[in-house]
């Protein structure tokens, strides 16, 4: 252990023999900053209200808390954040990317893996997987920006009833629906798009080989808890 005024430093002295894994259990105030990593390492932080940059290339990270710049980065493992405020990126290679009732800039990308974002309060927010399903339910905020995209999934947006956006849809193998009725415009093949309200907010929504579908907030968590459920029933 290394500290200063202002700054603790825990690691392990490579150079003394000692367990092959060690576990740290820090208690630290809630309002330092913090920045964790480590290789086969799952990190789990709890009520941090300060900034969070934490990185791991085998292991978890699951973060209740954090706010001003929160960076989560797994390689072989799920991230998941939730309660944060302020510029949030996270990351993964191989697992799901989760983060519930955020308010900020959100960013969020995996390659193999479902990215779900709920409860988020954002005028900037992007999310993208290669193999895997998104889903966003939260705000949309005028002027904002959204950005959704997946090659091999689904991809799930709700649309507030009074929000004023304009939405762009491009699937090349896959459908598209709503749960209210929308009025297409500029219709290609693959693509489309339509406009709420005003429209001073801008949507856009692609998946190479996937559904595409919008909703009332609230409704796509109704829908994945019946699909889970139908699963569950398909598999007994």
């Amino acid at each position: 252990v290394d500290a200063s005024d202002l700054v603790v430093r825990v690691k392990a002295d490579p150079g003394r023999r000692g367990p092959s894994q060690i576990d740290y259990a820090v208690t630290v105030p809630a309002w330092m900053a913090l920045n964790l990593s480590g290789v086969y390492t799952d990190i789990k932080v709890d009520g941090a209200q300060n900034e969070i940059s934490a990185e791991t290339v085998q292991g978890e990270i699951t973060v209740l808390g954090g706010s001003g710049n929160v960076s989560l980065k797994s390689v072989m493992g799920a991230v998941t954040l939730e309660k944060a405020r302020g510029r949030i990126a996270l990351s993964s290679v191989n697992e799901e990317v989760r983060a519930t009732d955020i308010s900020g800039d959100l960013t969020a990308e995996t390659v193999n893996g479902d990215v779900t974002l709920i409860q988020i309060e954002s005028a900037n927010a992007e999310a993208n997987t290669v193999n895997g399903d998104i889903t966003y339910d939260g705000t949309i905020k005028d002027g904002g920006r959204y950005r959704f995209g997946t090659h091999d999934g689904d991809v799930r947006v709700s649309v507030p009833e009074k929000a004023n956006v304009s939405v762009s849809v491009s699937t090349f193998n896959g459908d598209f629906s709503a749960c209210f009725p929308v009025q297409l415009t500029g219709r290609t093949k693959h693509r489309f798009s339509f406009t709420i309200g005003s429209g001073s907010a801008r949507l856009e929504l692609e998946s190479f080989s996937g559904d595409i579908r919008i909703c009332r907030p609230g409704q796509l968590s109704k829908d994945a808890d019946r699909d889970k459920h139908k699963d569950h029933e398909e598999d007994r």
